[in-house]
């Protein structure tokens, strides 16, 4: 048997403590909350440490075997929002523009929306400054913080830090942002493989992964196929000693060119593949006397140089 007690989201108390008889389901315990007429008489989603409860689920179960003694005290969020409310802010949403009034617009709303899954999707994913608005209960709902990777920079760091760890997530958020990768889990950054996976998703992901790792030619190697402008955050020495790195940020985008070493500036073959990729507008990055070459300024496309 299990002891519990419930309140609302401002802290009133529902449900005074009470002892459930074995097998009990959560829609008892709305039952008795609804007896008690100290909660409203509209659908109750109740949540324990932040993780909801389903109507049909066993107390005994959901609480893992932790009885005894011990009183667990439940959170209800209640009413849910009728249909005709979430199509009214869904409406909102839609009308606000520029969605950069949408955080304030957020804020102001009452409990029970911001704990509404579908309409908190319809904010984040037109302003992710919203996530870090929701109801607590929501930083461990997948769906949401999938939607809010997408569209906040610190999504990851607000979600539940089981999401450091998931691999799907971490990547999805580090795709769009790269700076997201500094929130993952350790078990995953200290992945080679993983590590790979994530600069293959944003090649600027390179300037955030363990310095232990900044100087592995594979990782390298992805980050400058997938952006070559990550040739920013390889050292000089790597770049000497993998010339092959180098190229590969070149042929990628030819801009790449101003951030490969001086002494690579001579390399005739190398600055033909930067031209030739992005044209005249790389003439301008280069550093020796090739940027007037007649090969060079025929590959990038004849006539004078850009400047």
């Amino acid at each position: 048997m299990a002891t519990i007690e419930v309140i609302g989201i401002n802290g009133q108390s529902l449900l005074s403590p009470v002892t459930l008889l074995a097998g009990a389901l959560v829609r008892d315990i709305v039952q008795l909350i609804h007896k008690a007429g100290s909660g409203p008489q509209w659908h109750i989603k109740l949540l324990y440490q932040d993780q909801h409860w389903p109507d049909s689920g066993c107390v005994e179960e959901l609480l893992g075997g932790k009885q005894g003694d011990e009183c667990h005290l439940l959170t209800a969020i209640a009413p849910s929002l009728s249909e005709e409310e979430r199509a009214c802010y869904s409406a909102m949403v839609r009308k606000e523009k520029p969605s950069c009034h949408l955080e304030g617009m957020f804020k102001s709303l009452p409990e029970t929306a911001r704990a509404d899954v579908e309409l908190v999707l319809e904010f984040v994913k037109r302003d992710g400054r919203t996530f870090q608005h929701v109801h607590p209960s929501l930083f461990k709902n997948r769906d949401v913080v999938m939607e809010a990777v997408r569209t906040s920079r610190g999504a990851l760091a607000l979600a539940h830090r089981s999401f450091r760890r998931d691999r799907e997530v971490v990547l999805l958020a580090t795709e769009h942002f790269s700076s997201a990768l500094e929130y993952a889990d350790k078990e995953l950054t200290s992945d080679p493989n993983f590590l790979c996976q994530a600069v293959h998703k944003c090649g600027e992901a390179l300037a955030h992964i363990p310095k232990s790792f900044k100087e592995d030619p594979g990782i390298i190697k992805a980050a400058v196929r997938q952006n070559g402008m990550a040739l920013r955050h390889v050292s000089s020495a790597m770049q000497k000693e993998n010339r092959d790195l180098v190229l590969e940020a070149v042929k990628q985008i030819g801009h790449a060119l101003q951030h490969a070493d001086s002494c690579l500036h001579n390399d005739k073959d190398l600055v033909l593949s930067a031209v030739r990729r992005s044209g005249r507008h790389a003439l301008k990055h280069i550093r020796s006397n090739l940027k007037d070459d007649k090969a060079v300024l025929t590959a990038a496309g004849g006539g004078p140089r850009w400047n």
